[in-house]
């Protein structure tokens, strides 16, 4: 499975390649801005996109998530791709809540644990946006240890005390 982490904040990025890399093997590419993500998505395809909600935008403006999103939907020949919106910021989330659950996409507000990219994952195959990913049984092991040993405590990014191993990282 190839993945688009799309997010202004290194450290952000890189958990969640870590997340999808560990658990799924998954090929993922990082992108900064809006600029970047759409080379990406002009020059090979993907399965699946994250995407902060609350980031800097291309012209400047704040809610650069917002804008990705809503050019991605608008453009058919992403249109179809499952989108996974993670934000930290809840003021005007509602409405793009609304937007995003009607496209069948799904929406985390930080801090998050892993396992929920778990889940949101799980909803998203289960609705038939996503392949079958590989090692289902090795990372259901994982993410079954993260929920017993977090389980009443949220992450900020990662689920230890120090910043887990990351795995090589596509950037173009």
């Amino acid at each position: 499975m190839r993945v688009l982490i799309l997010d202004d904040i290194d450290q952000a990025r890189r958990s969640l390649v870590w997340c999808f890399f560990d658990k799924h093997h998954c090929d993922c590419f990082e992108a900064n801005n809006n600029n970047e993500a759409f080379d990406l998505l002009g020059e090979r395809s993907f399965d699946l996109i994250t995407t902060d909600f609350v980031r800097g935008s291309n012209d400047g403006g704040r809610w650069g998530g917002i804008t990705f999103y809503r050019q991605l939907k608008a453009d058919r020949r992403f249109s179809h791709l499952p989108v996974i919106v993670v934000s930290g910021n809840d003021e005007n989330l509602p409405d793009f809540v609304e937007e995003v659950e009607l496209a069948g996409d799904i929406v985390l507000t930080k801090p998050f644990f892993f396992w929920e990219v778990e889940g949101a994952v799980e909803k998203l195959r289960e609705a038939g946006r996503l392949p079958v990913l590989s090692n289902e049984s090795d990372g259901n092991r994982f993410f079954n240890a993260l929920k017993q040993q977090d389980s009443d405590r949220r992450m900020p990014w990662y689920p230890f005390n120090t910043p887990p191993p990351l795995p090589p990282s596509r950037e173009y």
